[in-house]
């Protein structure tokens, strides 16, 4: 007679082989979900223009020249009400901007029907001179101070480097 047989536990072994693979997954992603301590906040509004217009829905972005905020790479933004007034967030709506040096940019795109109003809107071009887009070109500066509160008013010009092209192409 053979011997009797004996159930496999081959893939007993395969089928669980998974919770320790598992268990290794869930501890790395917890790991990585740690996002640095957040920094704290004051409450910070401003106003900005567009050659003396309110530009509704551009969007002011504060980056960090120094401190804290650079090293934690935060950036606070703003959406522009139609007023021109912005609240700045970093964490949560609204919260604020860590205190600090900062560069601020503006980008003010409108949304454009090329194929009608029932079509797709496109984002358009930036409205404000690319100067005033790149946080290594900016001029503008501004300091969140402990207990802030309201930004000083914010003057940018409207796309004075393509007028600058539109014109050389006039003249040629």
């Amino acid at each position: 007679m053979s011997a009797p047989h004996k159930p496999s536990t081959h893939g007993a072994r395969r089928r669980n082989s998974w919770v320790p693979v598992a268990a290794l997954l869930a501890v790395g992603i917890a790991g990585c979900s740690r996002s640095a301590p957040q920094l704290p906040v004051v409450q910070v509004s401003g106003k900005v223009s567009v050659d003396g217009e309110k530009p509704e829905g551009a969007q002011v972005t504060l980056h960090p020249l120094s401190g804290p905020a650079a090293d934690a790479q935060v950036r606070p933004l703003g959406k522009v009400n139609s007023d021109g007034t912005f609240r700045l967030t970093t964490y949560k709506s609204g919260d604020g901007a860590p205190s600090g040096e900062y560069a601020v940019t503006v980008q003010w795109q409108v949304l454009e029907y090329p194929d009608g109003e029932d079509a797709d809107p496109k984002l358009g071009p930036n409205l404000v001179d690319e100067e005033y887009a790149n946080p290594q070109q900016t001029p503008l500066r501004v300091t969140v101070a402990a207990g802030a509160g309201e930004l000083a008013p914010i003057e940018v010009p409207r796309q004075l480097a393509s007028a600058r092209r539109s014109n050389r192409s006039y003249e040629e």
